[in-house]
């Protein structure tokens, strides 16, 4: 079983000419569930539409005026296969993405009826790692080697909308030269309002289809400088060296945090203007606190800014001190 979008979930079932059985437990087990799924042929005598999307990996079972007593052949990639109409025919398995067209016979004493349908065989896959989303803040993602058309889903404490374009890579080939490649992108812009829980985007052929792949959103949020003032830890003659404390839930290994000072004068405690940061700062309760030199002749405060990126992409400012919300609905 896997985590769908939301509380639900989902399987992968081998099918067969009959019934599917399983068991659903919940619980841990303490309470379970049979189930039953029968695989049903797609009959070309009532399916209007001129294409059929399946994943790489599927099977395919066809039929046309099913139940009627006569036979049904097809014809795909050069294979001809035949059944009686009651069972449907199943084809190899579809281990190559593309579009196969398809060519379907039925026949009874001497009559007969031809029905043609193009098989959409879809591949891809989410990128391994898996999209940061800084909570109340809006992340835009973007990932190719995924067919453009499928449907995006997240569950509802996740705001998403998806656009899909062109973009030219540029490779290089053994002999040196560069060419030029056109790939196709999809961009998700997404919004996550909770932390709790486990959040999983799916991508589906189509609304409410057969599941091509799925990825986690890591959501997360780092709030700086949380009590509103910063401590004073050592006065010198011309300066003191103040400390501030900065705190975050669920922070992914795969963000990296860059303080960046913005005043004149002041100074990192290693009289550095800027450090980069990962979760292995943060201690076991989420707390990273790091110290600024402040000049005595500088009136305003130590002025900073607190990034954060992944894979370079910047994904978000931490939150400030009197958020209170966190960005969480």
């Amino acid at each position: 079983m896997y985590q769908s979008a939301g509380s639900k979930w989902y399987a992968n079932l081998p099918l067969q000419h009959g019934p599917t059985r399983a068991t659903v437990a919940f619980q841990n087990g303490s309470l379970e569930r049979p189930i039953q799924v029968q695989w049903v042929p797609l009959d070309l005598s009532t399916y209007t539409n001129s294409s059929f999307r399946i994943r790489v990996g599927d099977n395919l079972k066809l039929t046309l005026h099913k139940g009627s007593g006569g036979i049904v052949s097809a014809q795909i990639n050069g294979a001809t296969r035949s059944a009686p109409d009651t069972e449907g025919l199943i084809f190899h398995q579809f281990t190559q993405a593309g579009t196969y067209p398809v060519s379907v016979t039925w026949t009874k004493n001497g009559q007969s009826e031809t029905a043609a349908l193009t098989i959409e065989v879809i591949g891809g896959t989410f990128p391994e790692e898996r999209p940061a989303c800084l909570v109340g803040r809006t992340r835009t993602w973007s990932f190719s080697g995924m067919d453009t058309n499928v449907v995006l889903e997240a569950d509802a404490s996740v705001d998403m909308t998806s656009t899909a374009g062109s973009i030219y890579v540029v490779e290089t080939q053994a002999d040196g030269t560069l060419v030029t490649n056109t790939q196709e992108q999809i961009t998700v812009n997404l919004t996550a309002h909770k932390t709790n829980g486990k959040h999983i985007m799916l991508a589906r052929l189509y609304e409410n289809g057969p599941i091509l792949a799925s990825t986690q959103l890591d959501t997360f949020w780092v709030q700086n400088a949380v009590d509103g003032y910063f401590w004073t830890v050592e006065r010198f003659e011309d300066s003191e060296l103040w400390e501030v404390e900065s705190i975050a839930k669920n922070l992914p290994d795969t963000v990296d945090l860059k303080i960046q000072v913005i005043i004149a004068g002041v100074t990192l405690d290693d009289y550095t203007l800027s450090r980069w940061l990962t979760a292995a700062d943060y201690d076991d309760l989420g707390e990273y606190k790091f110290r600024l030199f402040h000049p005595n002749a500088r009136k305003s405060s130590t002025c900073h800014t607190f990034k954060l990126y992944q894979d370079g992409q910047f994904i978000g400012e931490s939150f400030n001190n009197g958020q209170t919300n966190i960005g969480e609905k």
